[in-house]
């Protein structure tokens, strides 16, 4: 599901600034509240817990990282669960005489959060549920070694070695605007994969102050992997200054099927044209999806972490050998 606060709250017409404090509010059918979180004797307002009244599920939504999750109310288990690093799912839970459920972490990187009370205990480190997905966010550490990749993720193997997919982020170049730093340059790489092809590689920008710009990200792309027939359809994105077009050509007979011109950040609005649409889906499916060989996988031989979740995959494949 897609949605974010700001969103959420463009749609209410509410202002998240003239909140009360720790008082519920319902606006639209929706249950908003605004809790402190106290930490050596700082205050944050910044949080807020947001309840989609429902009668099969509610929403939880987090002002302070975006975090969507998704409750079941006659479980009262969550299905979409996010950690902020692997030592945060190992919690012990406090429960208060009449209070709130809170799940209390030591000072040492731990994460303090406080739960809306459910009827029954909630096991927020449950995740052998069907139906639940549960995602972290680790912290990569150097540490000094000869050869090989010195860089390593910590809590141990447990995670790693379950885990269905593990995606390895990069910090690349600054973007900047003039002497103004405004974005940054990312890489993503599967290191492990069990639902598709692992190893696959992307480089994209993060705006700051407004995300990826996702449009812009698929034209480049789309760009620079060239054209692809789809259908006796020759479909080619191209153009490397102010203006970009979009060309679909008959091989058999040279026509040019259709043919426009835009700007670079029009691209969405040709995306979203029902008219252009499928040869961009066509022409991005040419270019994204693509049938697993060991010849294309990009596998650092030096990286310990894609080593060994190779090894994982061995052992998982062949664990008699």
């Amino acid at each position: 599901m897609n949605l974010t606060l700001d969103k959420l709250f463009s749609e209410m017409g509410h202002d998240f600034s003239s909140m009360p404090l720790n008082e519920p509010i319902e606006v639209s059918g929706w249950e908003i509240r605004s809790y402190d979180f106290e930490k050596k004797k700082k205050c944050w307002r910044d949080i807020t817990k947001i309840v989609r009244k429902s009668a099969t599920a509610s929403y939880d939504l987090s002002r302070e990282d975006g975090t969507l999750l998704v409750r079941s109310s006659p479980l009262h288990k969550y299905q979409v669960r996010f950690f902020d690093s692997e030592s945060s799912a190992w919690v012990e839970a406090i429960e208060l005489a009449g209070q709130d459920e809170v799940f209390v972490m030591t000072d040492e990187g731990w994460l303090k959060c406080q739960v809306t009370r459910s009827d029954d205990m909630t096991d927020i480190a449950d995740i052998e549920v069907d139906g639940t997905n549960c995602y972290y966010s680790n912290g990569v550490l150097s540490h000094n070694t000869l050869y090989g990749d010195p860089d390593t993720t910590p809590g141990g193997r447990a995670i790693p070695f379950h885990a269905s997919t593990r995606i390895k982020l990069g910090a690349g170049q600054q973007i900047k605007d003039g002497d103004d730093v405004i974005g940054i340059h990312v890489s993503a790489k599967t290191i492990k994969n069990k639902v598709a092809p692992p190893f696959r590689k992307i480089n994209f920008e993060i705006h700051f102050g407004v995300g990826i710009k996702e449009h812009e990200q698929v034209f480049d792309l789309l760009r620079k992997h060239g054209s692809e027939t789809v259908d006796d359809k020759e479909i080619l994105l191209g153009g490397t200054g102010g203006w970009k077009t979009i060309s679909v050509t008959d091989t058999k007979t040279g026509e040019v099927v259709l043919e426009k011109k835009f700007r670079k950040n029009e691209f969405c609005d040709i995306m979203n044209d029902s008219k252009y649409s499928s040869y961009i889906d066509d022409l991005l499916e040419r270019a994204m999806v693509k049938k697993f060989s060991l010849d294309d996988a990009d596998i650092d031989v030096d990286s310990y972490e894609e080593m060994r979740s190779v090894s994982d995959e061995i052992l998982i494949d062949n664990p008699e050998d």
